[in-house]
């Protein structure tokens, strides 16, 4: 049994090198808003673009053990 999520985080290479807040969210199945809080912290590796994070899907993925 695999999980919408486990399927898109499984294609990895066919993801986007950069991602949005929201984008990350929702492939990893947290909130927008938390992954935002992560991104300030630290917690994962993200670059702010503006008022907008910008977050290196890959590095993300490893740094949250899901990769």
């Amino acid at each position: 049994m695999t999980t919408g999520v486990r399927t898109r985080v499984s294609e990895v290479e066919g993801l986007p090198a950069l991602m949005s807040t929201g984008e990350f969210a929702a492939l990893v199945g947290y909130g927008r808003t938390y992954i935002s809080r992560m991104c300030a912290k630290g917690t994962i590796p993200a670059t702010k673009v503006g008022k907008e994070w910008r977050i290196p899907t890959r590095r993300a993925l490893q740094q949250l053990g899901i990769e």
